[in-house]
């Protein structure tokens, strides 16, 4: 497979009014694996679609390896493409599909089946080249479509939400196949989604989208511990919002849950929203305290615990089981702060966050 890099410089696309890619630029390293995550409508398709010229762009860069591709083609840009929809074609058997672009290009039999025969291996389908689609699960089916894009050594690979016809347990499997094939071929890729979970669990760089823009771009481990807005920190994750007001230049007392430790660009006097993810609280019970435990979810790993303050407000507290031991829905408990909180927002319809760090 060709080691190249992706580069899109300030793409724009319009769909009459509407400002679908707005000045979006992303550079995607040789071997490196992007996920474009945000809700529907942000714009994470049509970049995909931009890529692989199945959308013609009006403004921007399409730059693959040094070269500018962005009038080429779709045909002649070497892009491999997995949409969500296998499209098998369903009169060729598996191997067939594979080596269907290798025989558009005029490659000879022997080397098609070759390849199609280290393809299948490499996707875990050895031994079911001759199966017709109708023949193979839906997850066989896409690992086959996968093959299929990688037979022509293409310069870059867009996944473009590749898992979402599976079930569960059938799109955890394969998403870490297809994180193993490609580290393998070492290929630049862009993975598109809307399942935050998927994005944590498969990419080098997240590009949380929103707007036809990125709202912010980094590893997992960044977008997840330190989200550069509101609206990214809502989407990757569950937090909770919780209303107080700055007791001191380092303190916001909620009503209710207790006091949160915040960096000194609060304001005494001034209300603000905390925003903390359910791990990073703790629960107790306490015949005194100022909260009511009013439900318990299971959740396998974990128990969620609803808790409500006096006012009518609810969060949810992530609690294991150990520490759900001796927990009764209906009780008083108190909550204290136990991880980072990861932004506070002046309640004044700002959405410039100000950002907290990790209490001691």
């Amino acid at each position: 497979m060709p080691r190249v890099d992706l580069h899109l410089e300030r793409l724009e696309k319009f769909y009459g009014s509407m400002h679908a890619l707005d000045g979006f630029s992303l550079h995607v390293e040789a071997g490196e694996l992007v996920v474009l995550l945000g809700p529907s409508g942000c714009g994470k398709t049509t970049a995909l679609r931009s890529v692989a010229g199945l959308e013609r762009l009006d403004g921007g860069r399409v730059i693959v390896g040094g070269i500018d591709i962005t009038l080429q083609p779709t045909a002649k840009r070497n892009m491999g493409i997995v949409f969500q929809h296998y499209s098998l074609f369903p009169h060729l058997t598996a191997a067939q599909n594979i080596e269907f672009g290798l025989k558009i290009r005029r490659v000879g039999a022997p080397t098609r089946r070759r390849r199609a025969k280290e393809l299948l291996e490499l996707v875990g389908l050895s031994g079911l080249g001759d199966r017709f689609a109708h023949q193979l699960s839906g997850g066989q089916q896409q690992r086959v479509a996968l093959a299929r894009a990688l037979a022509i050594e293409p310069s870059v690979l867009l996944l473009d939400e590749p898992l979402s016809a599976l079930d569960a347990k059938v799109r955890i499997s394969l998403r870490e196949e297809i994180r193993r094939v490609q580290r393998e071929v070492g290929i630049a890729t862009i993975f598109v989604t809307h399942d935050q979970e998927e994005a944590l669990a498969i990419a080098d760089r997240i590009g949380v989208m929103r707007h036809g823009i990125l709202e912010q771009l980094g590893s997992p481990a960044e977008i997840y511990a330190a989200p550069a807005s509101e609206f990214v920190a809502e989407f990757v994750g569950k937090v909770n919002r919780i209303p107080g007001r700055a007791t001191h230049k380092t303190t916001v007392e909620s009503s209710g849950f207790g006091s949160f430790s915040v960096q000194s660009e609060v304001f005494v006097g001034t209300h603000y929203e905390v925003l903390v993810r359910p791990e990073h609280l703790g629960i107790r019970a306490e015949a005194q305290g100022s909260c009511r435990l009013v439900e318990m979810s299971f959740l396998g790993s974990s128990f969620a615990a609803h808790v409500q303050a006096p006012d009518g407000t609810r969060i949810v507290v992530s609690v294991s089981p150990e520490e759900s031991v001796g927990l009764s829905v209906g009780e008083a408990v108190d909550i204290f702060q136990r991880g980072p909180t990861l932004l506070v927002l002046p309640q004044s319809g700002t959405r410039d966050p100000v950002v907290v760090p990790e209490s001691e």
